[in-house]
């Protein structure tokens, strides 16, 4: 069931612990950063956005339309957005987030 909501069983911890501190530290961390990302000018298509993330130790991950956000045109009043998913997931600590469109790949 852990592997359903976490398949990368990084949230995973032993009931043998001494303390949960780490685990819900991270889990904290996940909840309380924004997944979603509001777009003031909605992309003639999303899969022409690219989103680099820069992780707190400085690594910068590279999230595309299927690979690490998905991309929802504006609907119903709501301005189009990226939902983040894994492995671009937003920390807590992340800092920066660069969006990028883009002409060809």
């Amino acid at each position: 069931m852990a592997y359903l909501y976490d398949p990368s069983g990084q949230n995973l911890d032993s009931i043998c612990a001494a303390s949960y501190s780490d685990t819900l530290s991270r889990l904290a961390d996940q909840i309380s950063a924004p997944q979603t990302l509001e777009l003031a000018l909605p992309p003639p298509d999303g899969r022409m956005l690219v989103v680099d993330i820069i992780r707190a130790d400085g690594t910068a991950i590279e999230c595309t339309d299927g690979n690490g956000f998905v991309y929802a045109p504006p609907a119903n009043g709501l301005p189009a957005r990226l939902s983040f998913v894994d492995p671009c997931s937003r920390r807590a600590d992340d800092k920066k987030i660069d969006v990028k469109l883009i002409c060809a790949r």
